[in-house]
């Protein structure tokens, strides 16, 4: 109902869902985006900094509200809550990845690549990350073969993954290969018709 612009019908629902999920990090989250699509974004903002003060104050309420902060353009708010976050759940891959997410956001490349690199310490399967880290080096044109190589470990783990398929079509343009850029590009046009 939100994507469709159906607020009336997205709060009705989620006053349904709320009575019977009361104390949902999931609900709070709807409740956040309801708020901010009717022009309430600090309002949406402060039930998910609830969260963060009750049971939900879990690694999963810090992702919540930066992705929150990211969406409505507080990138320094979403930055400083995930470096905090990222000193008090060290181990959670999330944090990362988001804080590396919204540092890119910000252009500050060098920190992206830091958050990624933790990641994929821990998890160098994280295709996710792969992905990120390895369209964000390309898109940049730099480190262009170890962007492919990374886009290609994604692939490896994810092979009709349409976002790594064009990630690394869009490396290899980079890189001046065009019949093997066309050729991802191609596939990756196959799997995301919609996009």
């Amino acid at each position: 109902y939100l994507e469709l612009g159906r607020v009336a019908d997205a709060r009705e629902a989620l006053d349904r869902v709320g009575n019977h999920h009361a104390g949902s990090l999931t609900v709070a989250g709807l409740e956040a985006r309801l708020l901010a699509g009717t022009g309430h974004v600090e309002v949406g903002a402060s039930v998910l900094r609830e969260a963060l003060g009750g049971e939900l104050a879990g690694p999963q309420a810090y992702v919540t509200l930066a992705g929150f902060y990211s969406e409505h353009d507080q990138l320094d708010q979403a930055s400083e809550l995930l470096e905090s976050a990222a000193s008090r759940f060290p181990e959670e891959l999330a944090i990362w990845f988001q804080l590396g997410a919204v540092m890119e956001q910000r252009s500050r490349f060098d920190e992206a690549e830091r958050a990624f690199r933790q990641v994929l310490d821990e998890n160098p399967q994280h295709a996710d990350t792969l992905n990120y880290l390895g369209y964000m080096l390309a898109d940049r044109g730099v480190k262009l073969e170890e962007s492919v190589d990374l886009l290609e470990r994604a692939i490896g783990i994810d092979p009709h993954n349409g976002a790594y398929l064009d990630s690394l079509g869009w490396a290899y343009f980079k890189l001046e290969r065009l019949d093997l850029a066309e050729t991802h590009l191609r596939h990756a046009s196959e799997q995301m018709e919609r996009n």
